[in-house]
């Protein structure tokens, strides 16, 4: 959020404690808990407690202040199976990608069924790089600390603690850290707090999130002396690890923010959110360093097209990038984001007569905008709207972002919930809608075509001409490589990853040709490739033998599961709309029709249908059509989503027996 980044001069230029801290290790405590019959029978894993305890501390300076994090970590959790043995005999604690961090006080300890324990050799703890088997949900980048409970066994608790601390260097007024904590776990949680400790002169800020709890205030406040603030849930149901899960509307969790004394605060409203936002757009703005508003709606006004008004920028925007790089990356990152960035927006349209709207949006692959929560940080992205009141005409425009075609929208944005504001003469309208354009990127919308040439030693051949139109993201790996294909070494790239997809099943296989057209993204987006299959058999000649799609090409999915006992609502992030046509010949011999291939599903998500039809005596046509109406569904509408995907599904695995 933009910030007036004047730094007080202070008169003494001695360093000042204002509040270092006195952060204390935590006492393990070594205690055996026993827990009821029904909840080691019914959980792999019982986490008894789960503590986190962040603290604050600065030194303030003449122009900045060291501000230190300060993090420790205390969980006590009950092995109650193999599984749970396999996920909690180890631990990894990620190392902080932040130059000035400091891990200490690691502590861990293994509570034994017989109440005796077996504490952890600290010269055990090594720092390494994760392993290939760490557990999924576990996985992370870059190096951790490791180390493994001593003698852990079913039936044992696990405790342990450690602190992971980190410094930045900012003004004191300026000093901002907000987090978002989501209160999840596949196991049940019996108790999960955050205690934050803060200086007295820093602000504490927070609201809840799907949960009625709150933080706890301090019951007194002394004067220099630091205030602490407890948040705490019991009895944490499992999580459902589902496919998709819609964690900011059912999770519980808690928002908190500790700032300076002259740092936005967190808002209460979405009023006092862009309020504060947009009070901040200063008089004079620029595109550059040379273009000033004015003179660059001189420029737009010099042309007579809508259209040709708004190219304007645009090239403005791309002349920087491509003769001042070092001048577009300060726009582009320093000043990202920035309500100053939009009056140059808001003047331009003023200064011509037209509207202009900042949809503020959010990625459909990260989940819908949580509407309880006033902060412009969870969105991704803003669209800058354009609109002639006369013509009633749209234009859409990038934010800093060079190469980005006018009036094109990433389609990952297009049809979800945004945050529409007007803002002109200081105020500031807003309303929560739907952003819906025709204009979107053409990267949501493919086409591929494959020939398929399977030579058999039997003496004939069948071919596979497949044509492919796909909308959305399951278009497999080659949809980014194609569009990211302009030059010849990353042509190869992309083919040798074509050549490594192919499935070697019921087929010896090679892949003797690749075409691809050239890059154009905004007109074309198709490929096309050449695959030679070859099928041996030394035994005998071959008379029949199946073929499915599934062998030829790579289709599948593996994301739609538990049907029947789904828990929550979902967000695919993205509808899908395949169109594929097979056509497959013989030079000898017949195709045995598969009549389960002709069949129509329609529900309330979407509609699948399959058709095959003889072509001639050799020849058969196979089409595809997949296609849902929305990217997100309600728990009780999965199976209607799971009953299409299964049905495309089976289609590729359906046999075709060709008989010489």
């Amino acid at each position: 959020m933009s910030m007036n980044k004047k730094y007080s001069l202070f008169l003494s230029f001695c360093l000042l404690m204002f509040y270092t801290g006195n952060i204390k290790a935590v006492t393990l405590d070594r205690v055996y808990e026993v827990l009821s019959k029904q909840e080691i029978e019914n959980n792999d894993a019982i986490i008894i407690f789960d503590n986190e305890h962040v603290e604050y501390s600065f030194i303030k300076g003449s122009y900045t202040s060291s501000f230190t994090i300060t993090t420790t970590y205390h969980r006590k959790i009950r092995i109650n199976s193999t599984n749970a043995l396999n996920d909690f005999n180890k631990l990894y604690i990620p190392i902080p990608s932040v130059s000035k961090y400091d891990i200490s006080d690691i502590e861990g300890v293994t509570i034994h069924a017989n109440k005796t324990t077996s504490s952890l050799n600290t010269d055990d703890v090594k720092e390494t790089t994760l392993p290939a088997n760490v557990p999924f949900y576990r996985k992370l980048k870059g190096k951790v600390k490791l180390f493994v409970f001593p003698g852990v066994n079913i039936g044992d608790e696990i405790e342990y603690t450690y602190t992971i601390s980190y410094s930045t260097d900012v003004s004191a007024n300026y000093f901002n850290d907000l987090k978002v904590n989501y209160f999840e776990s596949e196991f049940p949680v019996k108790s999960s707090k955050i205690t934050v400790t803060i200086p007295y002169k820093l602000n504490f800020n927070s609201f809840s999130l799907n949960t009625s709890a709150t933080f706890q205030e301090p019951k007194t406040i002394l004067k220099n002396q630091p205030k602490e603030y407890t948040f705490q849930l019991n009895n944490l149901s499992p999580f459902e690890s589902e496919d998709f899960a819609l964690e900011s509307e059912q999770t519980p969790g808690v928002v908190y923010q500790v700032n300076g004394s002259e740092t936005e605060t967190l808002s209460a409203s979405w009023e006092d959110e862009l309020d504060g936002f947009f009070k901040n757009i200063r008089r004079s703005t620029q595109i550059n360093s040379e273009l000033t508003v004015g003179e660059l709606s001189k420029k737009m006004k010099s042309r007579s097209n809508f259209k040709e008004q708004l190219k304007v920028i645009c090239d403005e925007i791309n002349k920087v990038y491509f003769t001042k790089p070092e001048e577009y990356i300060k726009s582009a990152y320093e000043t990202a984001f920035d309500a100053q960035d939009y009056s140059i927006y808001q003047k331009l349209a003023k200064s011509l007569d037209y509207d202009v709207n900042f949809w503020f949006v959010k990625n459909k692959k990260s989940g819908k905008l949580n509407k309880s929560f006033p902060n412009l940080e969870q969105f991704d992205d803003v669209i800058i709207e354009f609109i002639n009141p006369v013509s009633k005409e749209s234009g859409y425009l990038p934010l800093y972002k060079p190469l980005d075609p006018l009036n094109y929208v990433n389609y990952n944005y297009n049809n979800t919930d945004a945050l529409r504001v007007h803002y002109l003469d200081g105020n500031t309208k807003y309303a929560f809608e739907t952003f819906k354009t025709k204009n979107v990127y053409p990267e949501n919308k493919i086409t591929q075509s494959s020939n398929i040439l399977i030579l058999t030693d039997s003496g004939y051949t069948v071919k596979v001409n497949a044509a492919r139109i796909t909308a959305g993201e399951f278009v497999n790996k080659y949809k980014i490589n194609a569009y990211n294909y302009k030059t010849e070494k990353e042509k190869n790239s992309l083919y040798e990853e074509l050549k490594n997809s192919i499935i070697e099943s019921d087929a010896n296989t090679i892949l003797e040709s690749i075409e691809l057209k050239p890059y154009n993204p905004e007109t074309d987006q198709s490929i096309t490739w050449v695959k030679n299959y070859r099928i041996t058999d030394n035994i005998a000649p071959v008379k029949k033998f199946p073929v499915t799609l599934n062998s030829l090409l790579h289709m599948g999915s593996d994301i739609y599961s538990n049907c029947e006992t789904r828990k929550s609502n979902a967000y695919l992030g993205f509808s899908h709309k395949y169109d594929y046509t097979y056509t497959i010949s013989t030079d000898k011999g017949d195709i045995i029709l598969n009549d389960n291939f002709n069949k129509t599903i329609t529900n309330d998500i979407g509609t699948f249908s399959s058709t095959i039809q003889k072509k001639s005596s050799n020849s058969i046509e196979i089409r595809l059509i997949f296609d849902t109406k929305t990217d997100n569904c309600k728990k009780e509408q999965w199976c209607a989503y799971s009953d299409l995907n299964n049905a495309f599904e089976t289609a590729f695995q359906l046999p075709l027996i060709i008989v010489r």
